[in-house]
């Protein structure tokens, strides 16, 4: 025992007379000595180790490693206002690492009730061959106590150096009353390198407040002439590896002389600014923790367009009859204008600026050609904006995207301003510009309608052309279920026949702008001055107006359905009356002349059994022939829907008349059928038949359509054989057809699993051709067809 003590006493004296290592002294948290904060630089630096040291208990970024950590702590300085936030760069020098060569942990934690606790407010690694080994601590509380935790990493390395901490100066120009000068130039000449990272926070108020935590200043003098400028930063480099910088423009140091905000981009369109004065560019970065380390920054002035701006605005002679002279224009080098944009949505980032006076119509045309773009052969797309007023205090009267608009509504004499630009911000173009005056249709309004002749002969033999091109809105409201949303309507009136029942119908709608064709009616009775809604219909709904008082007048208002759309059509009136044979006693003669049909009007019939097997509520119509053939052949052509839920029509061929037994006589029953051909086989010559044509869904509603018996010298396409047209084993009567004959090409015609359809090889010639949708007939090079009829 007493040698034991002795050994213990001698190793006390020992380590007393030659000093404790600086590793043991800061082994633990709780004795960890202080790193002063100091300014600008390191003036000193205070040496430190790992070996010796023992593992600490608290937690680690790197358990595993944490077996030779020593710690140290420090205090931020005081500051007047509490939001303040410091940089702090902890420095180390003079590093040397034995045992595995690696990299050194470091981690920090914030406030004296945390230093020494398990919350890491935040860590970073230092690799072993990095040359300048620091760690620059961003967002710092002032008047703040910090633990500085560092380790080795790996098990068996150890490590000594020399530990500083140091607040960088901060950049000469890190106030707007201290700018960096930069030099404009006619192209984009970057100087720098600069930096954010010892910034800091400046008085001015910014468009992101957390992120002008270090920003800095630079100046540039505009010329004597008017131009447009654009700065551009470039070579970023940030201290965490990532982040996002700004650029503002400033007309001055003040508070409130911020000109624009330029987030995230590296350009910056400044616009045209004033000549000879001198503007301030303030940089910073998105954010407390991001910083540039590193940036290059240009101002380039560009000479813009002479119609930039609306002052400058280039008159457009808008044509009286036709296009106006040509303008040639582009939005290169434009910058965006000041004016309002309203609710439009468009990109006004390249804007320039036309004027031209609204013709007597009011309406013009306005047409871009040659759209391309200045740089590259591409087509960019425009927008454009029409207002009205002067340059500083203007309206929108309308705006859109296009090569094409038409502008109505303009008041006649009255002077507007076009503005035209891409639709993608950066982009530009060179174009052609021109104009014309558009006259309204003359029956814009209820009391120029277009009087229609109403037909009496059950078909629409009689229609008027019309269009909704150029028309402009009625201004009167609309009610019910009716929702018409393009408003460019146009008027027809019609005096209701003795039968009190009219049909209305559009035919041969097309888009005179490629787009959809649909189109919206509302009927009107009383008087233009009093009108009173009491039907609408658009081109797939019935179109049947019943209940009408013969003699009196009754007024059409027709348009587009969709905003911006033009339509042309024809429309016609024809009186109704339901068919006869809508019931068996009144059946109807089919025979080889075509006989429009029509189940509109007629009453749901209970009692017929659909193809399917089952009764079902539709309306039918009854049609009979005596065969003179024992095959013939029913044809279906111009189906119209008149209803959404109709998808065709169906028929059921029996043998006899009314009173028999139709389910148990049928020969044939098709549940669908629009415009086809279909063959009636094993027919008795003499014998009566009866047609029964349904509407094919339950409760489908009604359609119209065109039924005939065809000609007895009808020919069908059957291609039993091979595609070979004279090959008598391909035709249904075994013949090959001539000049007599009617020729009907089915659709459905396959062989193995493919098409079968007809080829001309030699010169042939016939009466006539019906080929269904869907099929075809290939005629070889150099042979001669002849249709007789």
């Amino acid at each position: 025992m007493t040698l034991t003590l002795r050994i213990c006493f001698l190793t006390y004296l020992f380590l007393f007379l030659i000093g404790v290592p600086a590793a043991w002294a800061q082994d633990n948290c709780d004795g960890a000595p202080t790193l002063p904060v100091q300014n600008g630089s390191c003036a000193t630096t205070l040496e430190g180790t790992t070996a010796g040291a023992n593992e600490s208990s608290q937690a680690a970024v790197v358990p595993f490693d944490k077996d030779d950590d020593v710690w140290y702590k420090f205090t931020t300085p005081a500051s007047a206002n509490p939001t303040d936030r410091f940089l702090v760069i902890l420095q180390l020098t003079n590093v040397m690492i034995s045992g595995d060569v690696a990299g050194l942990w470091l981690e920090r934690r914030e406030g004296i009730a945390n230093v020494c606790g398990d919350v890491i407010s935040s860590s970073h690694y230092i690799g072993a061959a990095e040359l300048n080994k620091r760690w620059i601590m961003t967002n710092l509380l002032p008047a703040t106590q910090y633990s500085i935790r560092l380790y080795t990493e790996g098990r068996t390395s150890r490590a000594s150096y020399n530990i500083c901490l140091f607040i960088p100066a901060p950049p000469s120009n890190d106030n707007c009353t201290n700018p960096q000068a930069l030099t404009v130039g006619a192209t984009c000449v970057p100087s720098g390198p600069y930096s954010t990272l010892s910034a800091t926070k400046s008085d001015q108020p910014a468009e992101f407040e957390t992120g002008r935590d270090d920003d800095v200043w630079f100046s540039f003098t505009t010329g004597v002439t008017a131009q447009k400028y654009i700065a551009q930063i470039s070579n970023r480099t940030y201290h965490t590896g990532f982040g996002n910088s700004v650029m503002e423009l400033w007309t001055a140091c003040g508070a409130v002389e911020n000109a624009g905000d330029f987030a995230i981009n590296a350009t910056a369109d400044f616009g045209v600014l004033n000549t000879s004065t001198t503007y301030y560019i303030r940089v910073y970065t998105i954010g407390t923790s991001s910083l540039l380390t590193g940036f290059s920054l240009c101002v380039q002035a560009i000479t813009p367009p002479a119609n930039d701006e609306c002052t400058g605005a280039i008159q457009v002679v808008v044509g009286a009859a036709g296009f106006g002279p040509v303008v040639n224009g582009t939005t290169q080098n434009a910058g965006q204008s000041a004016q309002t944009i309203g609710s439009c949505s468009v990109t006004p980032d390249d804007d320039v600026w036309y004027s031209f006076t609204a013709p007597e119509s009011g309406n013009v045309l306005m047409k871009l050609e040659n759209v391309i773009h200045p740089d590259n052969p591409s087509s960019p797309i425009m927008q454009y904006i029409v207002q009205g007023g002067t340059c500083i205090v203007s309206s929108v009267v309308t705006c859109g995207t296009g090569n094409q608009a038409l502008i109505t509504g303009l008041i006649a004499g009255q002077d507007y301003q076009l503005r035209l630009m891409t639709q993608d911000e950066g982009s530009a173009a060179n174009f052609s510009l021109s104009m014309q005056q558009t006259l309204v249709p003359e029956n814009d309004n209820c009391s120029g309608a277009t009087l229609l002749t109403v037909n009496t002969d059950q078909t629409f033999s009689i229609t008027t052309a019309g269009t909704s091109t150029n028309a402009n809105p009625s201004g009167i409201p609309i009610t019910g279920l009716c929702f018409p949303q393009g408003l460019n309507d146009v008027w027809y009136r019609f005096v209701a026949p003795a039968s009190g029942a009219v049909q209305v119908r559009l035919f041969d709608i097309v888009n005179t702008g490629g787009g959809n064709t649909s189109m919206f009616t509302i009927a009107y009775s009383g008087s233009c001055g009093a009108l009173t809604q009491f039907y609408c219909f658009n081109t797939t709904t019935i179109d049947l107006l019943t209940g009408l008082t013969p003699g009196a007048t009754y007024y059409l208002r027709t348009m587009s359905y969709t905003p911006g759309q033009s339509h042309t059509f024809r429309i016609g009136v024809m009186e109704f009356t339901p068919q006869g044979n809508g019931n068996c006693a009144n059946t109807r003669n089919l025979t080889t002349t075509w006989q429009r049909g029509s189940t509109l009007g007629q009453p749901l019939n209970n009692s017929i059994i659909a193809c399917y097997g089952s009764a079902a509520p539709n309306r039918v119509l009854y049609y009979h022939f005596t065969a003179t053939a024992t095959t013939h052949y029913i044809d279906f052509k111009d189906w119209v829907r008149l209803s959404l839920n109709q998808i065709g029509v169906g028929y059921r061929l029996y043998k006899g008349n009314c009173t028999g037994d139709a389910v148990a006589n049928t020969i044939k029953c098709v549940a669908s059928v629009r415009s086809a051909n279909d063959t009636i086989p094993n027919l008795t010559i003499g014998d009566t038949y009866t047609v029964l044509v349904m509407e094919n869904t339950f409760n489908g509603g009604p359609a119209e359509f065109s039924i005939r018996l065809s000609p007895a010298n009808t020919n069908v396409w059957v291609g039993t054989l091979n595609s070979e047209w004279n090959k008598k084993e391909n035709w249904s009567t075994g013949e090959i057809p001539n000049q007599n004959t009617e020729v009907i090409i089915p659709s459905g015609r396959r062989f193995m699993g493919s098409p079968r359809y007809p080829t001309i090889t030699t010169n042939t010639s016939f009466r006539s051709v019906k080929i269904d949708p869907g099929a075809r007939v290939d005629v070889a090079p150099g042979v001669v067809v002849t249709i007789v009829e």
